[in-house]
């Protein structure tokens, strides 16, 4: 209780979470640590976990920072872009150990009355279940065209994933984007919303193919009407569209995303840029788009090799 009363200003047990104190999300596991070593329990993998966090965002987080974006953006960083000493990403049974343990710090400081709530467990279950270390899955503008050019069995599924790969939306978004979202400021148009995930305000402008796919705004409508319904077999419906366009990749709705991120890079934007227009959190969850990004770029080089050796 005094390593607590030193670090926070606040009594073990009686303190309140509403009086903010300044203790870091370190030096709070540091704390949990230190009880458990107290009761004999083993603690390497705690440190473990210390050390990603540290590699994640410097050990700057307050305790009473943190919230599910922060969270979600912890878990996309471990599975996507954290490497262990010996260069090998970490294996999907120690990404759920770290997280099980950061959890156990983060009910803890539940319990002791630092934070409100552990923003760990507001996480959907996709969120906390999802595969990583795979390469995200995206077309080419080639592929693009082909969509583009196959018709799908349900329009607005056509144009709602089509908007989505100019200019990065979430389906979740997509599907809450009302005509008051849309907003025009000295001749250029912008979407302004809270994303339904990260619960982050997104002023994001418009491109012109992206306006191309936006359905025609009705006669007689309500600002707060939703621009795209659509159906819930969306999944479904772009699987099929994508594979009547010829495309054998693995294409969800989701894909779009993806598809927006590395076409931006490709195209010259700067990742700064990239992770700005796709609402995250820490840049370092956007470097998985540009490794995407090199390794095409190696894999198109090494197409010239061997083709004027001597046979």
């Amino acid at each position: 209780a005094q390593r607590i009363i030193e670090l926070t200003g606040t009594k073990a047990g009686l303190g309140k979470a509403s009086s903010r104190s300044r203790i870091s999300l370190l030096d709070w596991i540091k704390v949990c640590i230190d009880d458990k070593s107290r009761s004999g329990i083993k603690t390497n993998h705690y440190v473990a976990m210390s050390k990603i966090i540290k590699a994640f965002d410097r050990g700057s987080i307050r305790l009473n920072d943190i919230d599910k974006r922060w969270v979600s953006d912890f878990i996309d960083f471990m599975r996507l872009d954290y490497k262990t000493s010996s260069g090998k990403r970490l294996v999907e049974n120690s990404i759920t150990l770290y997280l099980k343990l950061l959890s156990v710090c983060l009910n803890i400081a539940v319990n002791d009355g630092l934070i409100l709530a552990n923003p760990y467990i507001e996480l959907d279950r996709s969120d906390k279940t999802k595969k990583g270390g795979e390469e995200r899955c995206f077309l080419t503008i080639e592929e693009i065209g082909k969509m583009i050019e196959t018709e799908c069995s349900h329009f607005i599924v056509k144009q709602a994933f089509l908007f989505s790969c100019f200019c990065g939306l979430r389906i979740s978004d997509v599907k809450a984007l009302k005509w008051s979202n849309l907003n025009t400021n000295n001749g250029k148009t912008y979407a302004t919303l809270v994303m339904k995930k990260t619960r982050t305000q997104l002023n994001l402008p418009l491109s012109e193919e992206a306006l191309k796919w936006l359905p025609p705004r009705p006669d007689k409508y309500s600002p707060d009407d939703c621009i795209f319904n659509l159906p819930t077999t969306v999944q479904t419906i772009v699987a099929r569209w994508s594979a009547a366009s010829g495309i054998t990749k693995k294409v969800t709705f989701h894909v779009s995303r993806h598809t927006f991120a590395t076409m931006m890079l490709t195209l010259g934007a700067d990742l700064y840029t990239v992770s700005k227009l796709l609402g995250h959190h820490n840049v370092q969850v956007t470097q998985i788009y540009a490794r995407i990004i090199d390794k095409k770029k190696d894999d198109a080089v090494d197409l010239a090799n061997g083709l004027f050796d001597k046979k």
